[in-house]
């Protein structure tokens, strides 16, 4: 027999696990609360959330540091897991895009390619004369993505140009500011496409930092470079005991290191310039000798 409370129509009260409930409220009160909290919302998924920051934005959106942001979430569907071999460089706060100054509104199902890298392209897109100091090698970016003056609830979807269109990066109510932090990951030419979904919306996008690959190479006696990170692009043997390694960057400020493999005792240094990194490896009693190795650099 079901000896749960009833109202007054016979029903059961709910139940909803991990609460403490009451007998004082049915279900279908509940369910009609959920209904009005979603309709003043707009749509609402998962991990999702949407910011309200009291009357319209003004145009250009104000920097992030302004915003009256009541709540943000930076758990996102659409948020970058950089890789683990990634440096993360930070910024100061730069702004790449403002369509309130450049652009205007993106339209419903309309995508733009949005530059990130690089010291053009940026005043036709709303952002920083010059860009934002994100070298052409950075794999993503840390952002803060900003819908402002939505005509109607809706999302942006940002992914890497070049790449299939992802998943939901900002939801955002109609007529309200709202900002969210996310990585974002770069694709072809130093590009990030946006799509928007409803709206029509102002978007505008700050960066506070870059992530890139960590600089590391495996090297053979003969100065074969068998593995290596994107930015490690080649590796000869110039004489016994004397390798250079190319990477694809400027590493003279960087710190090296050479770690010698397998079995026996040697000693290395590593010596970065421009951009290339010179290794002497040697015996324990000083005679240049040919090893194996495994070089890192860190900047």
């Amino acid at each position: 027999m079901d000896t749960r409370s009833r109202g007054k129509d016979g029903e059961p009260f709910a139940v909803l696990p991990g609460l403490h409930h009451s007998t004082e409220a049915p279900m279908r009160f509940i369910s009609t609360l959920a209904v009005v909290a979603a309709t003043t919302l707009g749509t609402v998924a998962a991990g999702i959330g949407i910011a309200n920051a009291g009357p319209n934005a003004p145009t250009p959106p104000p920097n992030p540091s302004a915003n009256q942001v009541v709540a943000e979430q930076t758990a996102l569907a659409a948020t970058i897991e950089p890789n683990p071999m990634a440096v993360y460089v930070p910024l100061k706060n730069c702004r790449v895009v403002a369509t309130a100054t450049a652009g205007g509104k993106i339209p419903n199902g309309a995508t733009r390619d949005f530059q990130v890298t690089g010291t053009t392209g940026f005043t036709t897109q709303g952002g920083t004369s010059g860009g934002c100091g994100i070298p052409a090698y950075a794999t993503a970016v840390s952002a803060r993505v900003t819908s402002t003056a939505s005509d109607a609830n809706g999302a942006f979807i940002a992914y890497p140009t070049g790449t299939p269109v992802g998943q939901g990066t900002l939801y955002y109510a109609k007529g309200v500011n709202v900002t969210t932090g996310s990585n974002l990951q770069i694709g072809t030419a130093g590009k990030v496409t946006v799509k928007n979904v409803q709206g029509p919306s102002h978007l505008a996008i700050d960066v506070n930092g870059y992530f890139s690959p960590q600089i590391q190479g495996h090297v053979e006696l003969d100065g074969t470079l068998t593995s290596g990170t994107p930015l490690v692009v080649s590796a000869l043997r110039s004489t016994t005991g004397v390798y250079q390694v190319t990477t694809a960057r400027n590493v003279s400020t960087c710190a090296a290191h050479a770690d010698p493999d397998g079995s026996g005792g040697y000693i290395s240094s590593a010596v970065p310039s421009g951009s290339t990194v010179t290794v002497y490896t040697y015996a324990l009693n000083g005679t240049p000798t040919n090893i194996r190795f495994t070089l890192s650099v860190t900047c």
